[in-house]
């Protein structure tokens, strides 16, 4: 509920959000004994759920701003969830990932919606 509301408010697909949340924690396994740490930040932001455990309102608010802000000065030629990724992640191939996910969870919910 809480990356779905946020994801409505600030305009974005929820499945960007979701797609970045299972890049950065695997969709927080339940078998984890730190799941529900996780589960409060699982988009890493300030740098991991364990330097910044919150809960996650909080954390998909904050998260929906790096995307937001990450977003600007995209040139029209550019993958957005590839400019996004200057910002949100060191790793840069992170994007990649993120943009499976997401392609991936699109089908899906298409495939269900038919």
């Amino acid at each position: 509920t809480a990356i779905l509301d946020t994801a409505k408010e600030r305009d974005i697909h929820p499945l960007l959000m979701f797609a970045i949340a299972g890049q950065e924690q695997s969709f927080v396994p339940r078998r984890s004994s730190l799941a529900g740490k996780i589960a409060n930040n699982p988009f890493n932001v300030y740098g991991s759920w364990e330097k910044y455990n919150t809960n996650i309102y909080d954390s998909a608010r904050l998260a929906a701003g790096v995307i937001i802000n990450s977003s600007r000065g995209r040139p029209a030629y550019m993958n957005p969830i590839k400019w996004i990724n200057r910002r949100y992640a060191e790793d840069q191939n992170w994007w990649k990932n993120v943009s499976s996910l997401f392609k991936q969870m699109k089908r899906e919910v298409m495939e269900v919606d038919m």
